[in-house]
């Protein structure tokens, strides 16, 4: 697609490729094990992330960085990073606790207390399973898990792009709110933040581009759905529980059931 006029994509394209911007990042930030290595080596994955960042940009013209530009980057990264450069790094940045040398996880910024933390969890989890997920206790990850949470926005995404093939206007409206309050409250309001002292502690290409894509990744989104991007920067709280897990073991949410998941609101 390079040097060719891209057309504004449908509603649908839009959301399909939000989804696919979504997964790369949550793929980006777990642990660099054989399968996700696997998952971004695979053929066509940087062409087809490139594709959706045109779309977009074609699609809504917002404020900050091109996302096509913060692709071509990461793609550029991509390619000459190795293993054990990618783990190594992977390391050196998340650590293998809560805090590491960048934290990962939205409870660990803003304001302190346990209680504090423990709300938020609460009101990330009712979400997830809002919409029947969940991380598997295999995983032993917590819900505040940036990856985590850029996976379950890809969900969301591609959720509303099926609603809006099925004409389920009603379903479409609610999986719209639920973006909204989210982004709103969790994943908005720290994502910046992470994404720019990811971006500016990173010892390897690759995490700087994915910190950069993060960071405008998120502010775009918090633009289209209109509520107030987070901060560039956010201190960590002043407690530090020690009971905290590993870092992200892959951060995969689950689906509780079959069927149609139930539909969330605001209140989710």
């Amino acid at each position: 697609m390079t040097g060719a006029t891209v057309s504004p994509g449908t509603e649908i394209d839009q959301a399909l490729c939000r989804g696919a911007i979504y997964d790369a990042l949550a793929l980006g930030l777990s642990p660099p094990t054989r399968d996700v290595l696997s998952r971004l080596a695979g053929d066509g994955v940087f062409e087809t992330l490139a594709d959706a960042a045109a779309v977009l940009d074609a699609s809504v013209r917002l404020a900050g960085p091109d996302l096509s530009s913060c692709v071509q980057e990461l793609a550029q990264a991509a390619r000459i990073a190795t293993p054990l450069g990618l783990e190594r790094s992977h390391e050196r940045l998340f650590g293998h606790t809560a805090r590491g040398k960048i934290s990962p996880y939205e409870t660990e910024y803003g304001p302190g207390g346990v209680f504090h933390q423990e709300t938020e969890l609460a009101d990330l989890g009712g979400f997830y399973r809002a919409f029947g997920l969940d991380i598997p206790p295999s995983r032993r990850e917590r819900f505040d898990h940036m990856a985590a949470e850029c996976e379950f926005l890809s969900f969301l995404a591609c959720k509303e792009a099926y609603e809006l093939v099925e004409g389920r206007t009603e379903a479409r409206d609610a999986v719209r709110r639920a973006q909204k309050a989210f982004l709103r409250d969790h994943a908005g309001r720290f994502g910046r933040a992470f994404g720019q002292a990811l971006s500016r502690e990173a010892d390897h290409p690759f995490y700087e581009a994915l910190g950069s894509l993060c960071a405008a990744f998120l502010a775009w989104e918090c633009q289209l759905a209109g509520v107030p991007s987070g901060p560039e920067s956010l201190p960590l709280r002043l407690d530090e529980d020690p009971a905290v897990p590993m870092a992200c073991g892959g951060c995969s949410l689950a689906a509780l059931g079959q069927g149609d998941a139930p539909e969330a609101g605001e209140g989710a």
